[in-house]
């Protein structure tokens, strides 16, 4: 059974690499590039993990991962895995990251290994 991505990420170079590299697990994979995108996005479809960048334009990454949570289009998305993937590796961020839903945060870069890991462990039964 194919697992359901969903990148929200604005570089479009970070996000391509990203894409490339999960897809590489056998994954199959959407993009966002604005926190508004990522959410509409996430309340129109069901996905098996997100990964959220912080610093997006409009409503950040942690904005739009309280939004998903609160998931008001009966999705059920409060259930699905959200990842931050950000440079920013100050120890109060991930406090914040965790406190807005967020299940796990991962340091840039995003590399096979990392994503190896992270889709280990969060989609077992897929990689």
């Amino acid at each position: 059974m194919v697992k359901y991505i969903l990148i929200v990420e604005d570089n479009p170079i970070a996000s391509k690499v990203q894409k490339m590299i999960v897809e590489s697990f056998g994954f199959a994979v959407d993009c966002a590039i604005t926190g508004e995108e990522g959410v509409d996005l996430a309340h129109k479809n069901k996905y098996d993990l997100i990964l959220m960048d912080l610093g997006l334009p409009g409503i950040d990454g942690l904005e739009s991962t309280k939004k998903i949570k609160m998931d008001q289009s009966g999705m059920n998305n409060s259930l699905t895995p959200i990842v931050a993937v950000t440079a920013n590796s100050d120890p109060m961020m991930r406090e914040q990251c965790l406190q807005a839903g967020m299940n796990e945060v991962l340091s840039k870069p995003f590399t096979p290994i990392t994503a190896r890991e992270l889709l280990s462990r969060f989609c077992p039964e897929a990689v």
